[in-house]
């Protein structure tokens, strides 16, 4: 038996969890099915155990689940607690080879976290591709939201993404090479932007946004910064507003502002302060005011993308729901 299976049937037995080898596909380890002990009995469910060097990103979960049945297991070599996080508010159960766990049943629950893993699969030494690194997916994001700017110079789209022309460079490049860009300046076409989106959101939510400086205060509800915020060249409305007003199903308990630190017009013209409940968040704006000028809210592919980022199940939900209803096309 593989050993990342065998090291995940280990830890089933002692959370009182019956589990025997199914039949495998081509090329994945054999599925285990575990017995749980529910309220109404027992019910079966499948566990898929993956030899992965990195967790699997939100947006890779999420098509993970909706190919799996609703109380299948995904189980990894390791799952950091953020990650963790991450897959609770997407309702994924969950398993990794230290034990830490998420399995939510009716009757039965276990939620783990802090142990260390005992397998680890390796990390290999490759470069990160271009395209995929802090300053390429600031790149890439211009691209996505501004169709328009494949077709600028390295200069322009340098200054947009707020990196070095030699990092618009390399991007494009690694597009080309990656099937995502065709042609060259003046003709240059954007290829298979859902795809390009996706690994966007996954990049992102790994990589650049861990990255940016932000800053809880307490400060207006979220209706009023949808009603009455006009400065939006000092800041942005993201986070649960912004999904609320691409039509997702939500009404959200706080309101993220991007901007430029320190923030300070912002702070002064809400009156934000540090006293209170924090129902604000600054955080750092990662592309040039001049992208979108017009817009009073983010691009709403970076509203989906904060949505599996930030841990709050219902925009988790809402932001996928939204997704799924308008086939990625609210995104553009």
């Amino acid at each position: 038996m593989d050993i990342l299976t065998d090291e995940i049937l280990e830890i089933l037995r002692e959370l009182g969890i019956e589990a025997r080898r199914g039949s495998g596909r081509d090329g994945e380890v054999d599925d285990l099915i575990v017995t749980i002990p529910v309220r109404a009995g027992a019910t079966e469910a499948v566990v898929d155990a993956r030899w992965r060097s990195q967790p699997l990103s939100p947006s890779e979960a999420l098509r993970w689940r909706g190919r799996r049945a609703d109380n299948a297991i995904l189980a990894l070599p390791s799952i950091p607690k953020q990650r963790g996080d991450q897959y609770r508010s997407l309702g994924i159960n969950y398993v990794d080879s230290g034990g830490n766990a998420f399995l939510n049943f009716p009757g039965f629950h276990v939620h783990i976290e802090g142990r260390k893993p005992r397998l680890r699969a390796n990390q290999g030494t490759s470069a990160q591709p271009a395209s995929t690194n802090p300053a390429g997916l600031k790149v890439t994001f211009v691209l996505l939201v501004a169709p328009e700017s494949i077709g600028f110079s390295h200069v322009r789209l340098a200054a947009l993404a707020q990196v070095s022309k030699g990092s618009v460079t390399n991007t494009l490049v690694d597009l080309r090479e990656r099937g995502h860009v065709f042609g060259e300046r003046g003709s240059r076409t954007l290829i298979d932007w859902d795809r390009l989106a996706q690994d966007w959101v996954d990049g992102y939510i790994r990589d650049l946004s861990p990255r940016l400086k932000e800053l809880e205060l307490s400060g207006p509800k979220p209706d009023w910064w949808t009603r009455h915020w006009v400065h939006t060249a000092t800041g942005i409305i993201g986070g649960g507003s912004a999904l609320a007003q691409f039509g997702a199903e939500l009404r959200p308990d706080r309101t993220i502002l991007y901007g430029d630190p320190p923030w300070r017009e912002i702070r002064r013209e809400a009156r934000l302060t540090q006293d209170g409940e924090a129902t604000v968040i600054l955080r750092e704006r990662f592309w040039s005011a001049d992208l979108l000028p017009a817009d009073k809210f983010v691009a709403p592919l970076l509203a989906y993308a904060d949505a599996l980022a930030g841990g709050d199940p219902r925009e988790a939900a809402a932001a996928q729901e939204l997704a799924d209803r308008k086939h990625w096309a609210f995104a553009r």
